[in-house]
């Protein structure tokens, strides 16, 4: 992998589109659900309301924090690294989720962060869907917003200076530009039951509450005492599969990895070449 060319002094900007769940995140399937807990509780004005509320924004702050593992290991290394690369860089967020609940997310990520990524941020508002319901990314359908938001030179070959990094082969279009990276799936746990208002008489969440509970992601909830030993035994089960399941990424090193390879090797030209390169090498350290 060779790659010296007219490294310094080039306005050009390096774009990179990066993708949210499984790839900066890991599953946010908890946090997803304080924040449709916190929608219903808004939407039907429940006793209790800025209790609740105040309760899941904590729990979705603390998801997010530097302590956390929610956010994949050394991400801000690698944004602070090729900052300093390439001076003239953009990130973008391009996630198939919802809008509201991806910008939600992303702005408590900023705020723990110290970081704001590249607007606008491109969520499922902005892909596709195929013939046979599958939501789709294109980056000729982003390009527009992303031209709008940064000056881009005459005769500039997007090719070169665009780097996609997805865990999924999504993209229609421009594939050669993109890096697959291994999904990254660690899981926040939380005991939803806490952050539940009195729900009986609301339809709506009370039908979420029996889908969390037919998913498993909530034990069956019963205010009598001789259940209780039932839910604490649910809990104590859950938590030691989700602690055995997240021990195989705890030790995640990919956006390090790549930062360092980026750099060892000076790459300044994203040919597909290049990219392709680059994959077998991820490729090659994650079956070692």
């Amino acid at each position: 992998m060779n790659n010296k060319e007219e490294k310094g002094g080039n306005a050009e900007p390096y774009i990179f589109i990066i993708d949210l769940d499984g790839t900066i995140i890991g599953d946010c399937n908890y946090q997803c659900d304080l924040y449709n807990i916190i929608e219903l509780v808004k939407k039907y004005k429940m006793k209790g309301l800025n209790k609740y509320t105040a309760l899941c924004n904590k729990y979705l702050n603390e998801s997010y924090s530097d302590k956390s593992l929610l956010v994949r290991p050394h991400f801000f290394t690698f944004i602070n690294a090729m900052k300093k690369l390439y001076p003239s860089s953009y990130f973008y967020i391009y996630t198939a989720s919802e809008k509201k609940w991806a910008n939600k997310e992303i702005a408590i990520i900023e705020k723990h962060n110290n970081f704001k990524f590249d607007r606008p941020l491109l969520t499922r508002d902005n892909c596709i869907m195929d013939k046979y319901g599958n939501i789709k990314k294109s980056v000729a359908k982003i390009l527009p917003l992303i031209s709008k938001t940064i000056k881009i030179p005459n005769n500039y070959d997007i090719g070169k200076r665009l780097l996609i990094i997805d865990n999924n082969p999504t993209f229609i279009d421009y594939t050669e530009n993109l890096l697959i990276c291994p999904s990254y799936n660690y899981m926040k746990f939380y005991d939803l039951r806490e952050t539940l208002p009195n729900y009986y008489k609301c339809e709506e969440l009370k039908s979420y509450i029996s889908r969390l509970i037919r998913e498993q992601r909530l034990s069956k909830i019963s205010k009598k005492s001789e259940n209780l030993e039932k839910t604490y035994k649910w809990l104590y089960k859950k938590c030691k599969k989700i602690n055995k399941y997240n021990s195989k990424y705890e030790g995640d090193t990919f956006w390090k990895d790549l930062a360092v390879l980026i750099k060892h090797y000076g790459i300044t030209s994203y040919s597909p070449k290049i990219i392709a390169e680059i994959q077998k090498t991820i490729t090659k350290k994650l079956d070692s």
